[in-house]
């Protein structure tokens, strides 16, 4: 006689479920996230986390998409393309101080690992050497941008380097057929890279001689921040956690990002690069994975101000807030 009563509990507790499934895809929000530039090693993190559900845990139904330059990428959120960018931190100074209302709300990357590099058989180490040398550059890229800053820093004059603009793509084919003499790279990305098709190539470390660039950021619009600060905060945590597991497991990192690298390099050029990254990246004690020191700030204005005196400088705390980043327990 109970039987109807089980068949009755059976139905409406598969009705239950089925009615939940959809109602818990739903409960994950949307979040777009860009990258400033075409993938790279530098990005493996975020499909770390990705592909281990630390994004998806938060919450968050994060979706990833390449990118065509910094200017892009910033305009992007300022028309609400998308709801956060990783991009250096210095074009994001650049940016606000030239009013974009956009903010920096984690900065992993102190310093941006960029470099000089040279054939070893004609080796520029020191800025000195760079007299009478060729550097091919492409719009955009963060070394030849403050080029002219470095060599103020170091006393030489740039003049006497011959500079020549040609987009992205060239710039390593020329180099590699010696048809210049230097290219502007990341040490977490081109030089992987390069040595796998040269060999070992002599390196001029800008940050060694002065020139302090910061490096990888995330940045949202001022509206965005205002309107969605708890998605914000669950993303920057998973990030870190995805970090944290990066660190632990770089090889699985490269894995992820391969994964979805249609026509990447070659699998240990990608392992470079994800180890490379990795060790631009520093946990400061007693701060969040991502914490912005008002002092590195300070001294990206001071370098976007050098190039361009137009505007008055914004307040320091126009530029980022440290609010959205995982609290870190004492």
């Amino acid at each position: 006689m109970r039987r109807p009563h089980c068949h009755i509990l059976a139905s409406a507790l598969l009705l239950v479920t089925l009615l939940a499934a959809p109602l818990a895809a739903q409960a994950a929000e949307p979040l777009s996230v860009r990258f400033s530039w075409r993938l790279k090693g530098e990005y493996a993190a975020f499909y770390l986390g990705q592909e281990r559900g630390l994004f998806a845990r938060a919450g968050l139904d994060v979706r990833f998409g390449e990118g065509a330059g910094p200017q892009a990428a910033v305009a992007g959120l300022i028309h609400g393309g998308d709801d956060l960018v990783v991009m250096p931190g210095i074009f994001a100074i650049s940016a606000i101080q030239m009013g974009a209302p956009i903010r920096i709300v984690a900065l992993y990357q102190p310093q941006a690992p960029v470099l000089l590099v040279s054939h070893a058989d004609h080796p520029v180490v020191r800025p000195e050497q760079l007299a009478g040398r060729s550097l091919a550059y492409s719009l955009g890229e963060p070394t030849t941008a403050y080029l002219t800053t470095f060599c103020g820093i170091n006393r030489i004059d740039c003049g006497r380097i011959t500079r020549i603009i040609m987009d992205s793509r060239a710039r390593i084919p020329y180099f590699l057929q010696r048809r210049v003499d230097l290219i502007s790279v990341y040490r977490t990305t081109d030089l992987p890279v390069l040595e796998d098709k040269a060999g070992p190539l002599a390196v001029l470390d800008l940050a060694a001689y002065g020139l302090h660039i910061p490096g990888m950021a995330v940045v949202a619009s001022e509206r965005t921040i205002a309107a969605r600060p708890q998605a914000l905060r669950r993303f920057l945590a998973a990030t870190a956690q995805a970090f944290a597991a990066t660190r632990r497991d770089p090889l699985a990192a490269s894995r992820a990002i391969q994964r979805v690298w249609v026509a990447g390099p070659k699998p240990k050029v990608v392992d470079a690069q994800v180890r490379a990254t990795m060790a631009t990246i520093p946990a400061v004690p007693g701060r969040a994975l991502g914490w912005i020191d008002p002092a590195l700030v300070r001294a990206g204005l001071e370098l976007v101000r050098r190039e361009n005196h137009s505007r008055p400088a914004k307040p320091i705390q126009a530029f980022y807030t440290n609010a959205l980043l995982p609290q870190v327990q004492s």
